[in-house]
């Protein structure tokens, strides 16, 4: 915890300079087309992900296999390409919103536009977090004959990672599934699906013309 909170003034650093390397792209007429480079590039991150959780075992373990400089290496490569993925899409963002905001009603356009936009992000965060230990499945497991066991009501033990009755029943809670790498095989697919299904909609959406975007008003002559 502490290594990682260490390089936290770096990755805040990190996010401060790659907004300015990245703004020269997105100035342009088609700003989201360096959007839609950001989410397979978020989507291979999940693979990443998906070794580093697996090798901090392997590193802190009581019999290290892993080096610990080959697991921060990892891990701050993936913050690195995480900052650098998620300020693409969000720089492109308002660059979109700038360029396309009517005149007439300025930041209330683009704060709209990004209201909206800024909500696809936030809402899945809480919802992943909320599902993630309803798809670990564990069991409980007796310490000394290594069976399963349930409680004499047959409920299933373990619901939750430290439950007390299987401790009583000398057993302990046991992982059969992660539900981190449930998630986030599914989270992958579903963003698999997302570029295939909509990247059409969004290329088609940039390339509407301006006027399009414009407010229109109809005033009666009296």
């Amino acid at each position: 915890k502490e290594v990682l909170a260490f390089l936290s003034p770096f990755l805040a650093g990190a996010g401060i300079v790659v907004p300015m390397l990245i703004a020269k792209f997105t100035t342009g007429p088609r700003p989201l087309s360096v959007y839609l480079l950001g989410v397979p590039t978020r989507l291979l991150l999940n693979v990443l992900y998906g070794v580093a959780v697996p090798m901090a075992a392997r590193a802190y373990g009581t019999s290290p296999t892993v080096s610990k400089p080959a697991f921060y290496s990892l891990v701050v490569g993936s913050a690195l390409v995480n900052v650098f993925a998620v300020n693409m899409m969000f720089v492109s963002q308002m660059a979109f919103a700038n360029r396309v905001a009517d005149p007439s009603i300025g930041g209330t356009y683009i704060t709209l536009i990004n209201t909206v936009a800024n909500l696809g992000g936030t809402w899945t965060s809480s919802v992943a977090l909320y599902v993630l230990d309803s798809l670990t499945t564990r069991q409980c497991t007796h310490t000394r004959t290594g069976r399963p066991m349930l409680a004499r009501s047959g409920q299933q033990l373990c619901v939750t990672k430290l439950d007390e009755e299987c401790t009583r029943l000398h057993g302990a809670c046991e992982m059969v599934s992660d539900g981190y790498r449930t998630e986030l095989a599914a989270c992958t697919v579903i963003g698999i699906v997302w570029l295939i299904l909509f990247r059409p909609t969004v290329l088609r959406l940039q390339e509407l013309p301006i006027n399009a975007w414009r407010l229109r008003t109809h005033w009666k002559n009296g």
